[in-house]
């Protein structure tokens, strides 16, 4: 309830990896079991089985509190699930490009208002502003509380 309050509120979520799997409806474990989880994201994560695991270079799919559209990311991947049953029409974080042919380029993650989310681990000192920005965000967010409070 309390991360569900936190997104509603417009707090900055940023969340790799298995943070993304604990933002979508359930995580389905290897013996098809679903566990519920935090329901911010359409979708569930499964476990698929099979290691993903690499480099992966790309660029910001759209701007946000992050990002600005365009700027190039690097970062690796490393999990053994997969998300499904995301829509299509979801907007995505990144848009990976392949890396000497073994990545197909596709789309990554999900954007959207204040929630940032991606299987890829970021790496920061590839893109210094990164740090700053989400430190920024939260100093906006935590602003807007107070002035709220100032308010009533």
């Amino acid at each position: 309830a309390a991360l569900r309050d936190a997104h509603d509120g417009r707090m900055p979520i940023y969340a790799e990896c298995g943070g993304l799997m604990y933002l979508t409806e359930a995580i389905v474990d290897d013996q098809g079991r679903e566990h519920p989880m935090a329901g911010l994201l359409p979708g569930r994560s499964a476990m698929s089985g099979g290691l993903t695991l690499g480099y992966r270079l790309g660029r910001a799919a759209r701007d946000s509190w992050l990002f600005k559209a365009g700027e190039a990311i690097r970062g690796h991947e490393f999990h053994y699930s997969s998300w499904i049953d995301h829509p299509a029409g979801l907007p995505a974080a990144l848009e990976l490009t392949g890396r000497d042919g073994h990545v197909p380029d596709r789309p990554e993650g999900a954007c959207e208002r204040n929630l940032w989310a991606s299987y890829v681990h970021l790496h920061f000192d590839g893109l210094p502003e990164l740090a700053s920005r989400f430190v920024a965000a939260c100093r906006t967010w935590r602003s807007s509380l107070a002035a709220a409070e100032d308010r009533q």
